[in-house]
Parts: C-alpha cells; structure tokens; sequence
C-alpha cells in the first residue's frame, strides 16, 4: 500500500516544471526574515515552495507536496512576463551604463497592484528610469556594480563595494 501511494505521489510531480522547493532547517524560526512564525508549507508569490520541517513530519512532507506545486506552478507562470521583462532590463542597463556586472535586485515582500511581487514592478521602474537617465549617470557608474534595494533608504556602498540605488530613487 505504501509503495503505491508513493507511486502515486510521484506520477502526479511533472519533472519538466521547474520549481524550486526549499526545505528549510528546523532551526529556523521565520521564514523570509520576516517575524511571522513558520506555521505550515507556503508558495511564496514568485512560486517557490517553502517547507519547515520543523512543522511538518517527515512523513507527510511528500503528502503535501502535489497541492502545492499545482499553486506553485500557477504563480511562477504569473510572473514569468516580469521576470523576464527583468532580465532584459538589467542586461540593457549593464552594456548602456557599462557596469562591471548585470544589476542586482533585492527582493523584497509585498504585492503590487497588478497582484505580482512588489519587487518586480519596482525593480523595472528603476531599472527604467536608470537606462532613460543613463547619459547623465554613465560617467560615474561605468565599471561599477549596481544593486537596486528597497524603497525608502539612501544611496549607499554596499558591504561588496557596490552602488545600492533604491527602487523609488528619484532624480
């Protein structure tokens, strides 16, 4: 009976989907850096899976892994158009600005309106603004390393010597 339940369970997981699923150790208490208790297995909204084992047996780790790849799957292919829209603008804004490496993006928590992760829409709003904005910035970041972070800090350097822009920055 064991033996065909797992077969089941296994059927049901497609390996041609990509999503990621992190098991997190038992010794971590919050999840994401956030203060909330980890109480359950999430989906984040990027479409990762979160499991604590800490929470959740052993044995009923695989059990509740199908439900949450369905819902896993949905949210990664929501924001699959932004992320790489993303992509596309960090290149772009490597090789316009010449930076030493493609931008980095914090990601941090939150919905936008538009239902994706908050980071998303602020990462491309910055990312645009920094490429329309490049021939007055260009002399200065040329062959440096640009993180985007949150909204509401400073312009700062970063721990590994890179420029860290926030998403709101205006000019």
């Amino acid at each position: 009976l064991k033996q065909s339940q797992h077969q089941q369970q296994s059927s049901a997981l497609s390996f041609t989907d990509r999503i990621t699923v992190v098991v997190e150790s038992s010794s971590s208490s919050y999840i994401g850096g956030s203060s909330r208790r980890r109480d359950r297995a999430v989906v984040t909204k990027q479409g990762t899976v979160r499991l604590s084992p800490s929470s959740i047996p052993p044995h009923q780790i695989l059990q509740k892994l199908p439900p949450l790849l369905s819902e896993a799957r949905i949210r990664y292919q929501q924001t699959q158009p932004q992320q790489q829209k993303l992509r596309r603008l960090q290149k772009k804004t490597q090789e316009v600005l010449g930076l030493q490496r493609a931008v980095k993006i914090q990601r941090g928590t939150g919905t936008s309106s538009s239902g994706s992760p908050a980071y998303l829409d602020d990462a491309i709003g910055a990312l645009t603004r920094l490429i329309s904005s490049a021939p007055r910035y260009q002399p200065y970041l040329a062959g440096m390393s640009v993180s985007i972070i949150a909204r509401g800090q400073f312009c700062h350097i970063g721990d590994d010597g890179s420029i860290m822009i926030p998403c709101d920055w205006e000019e």
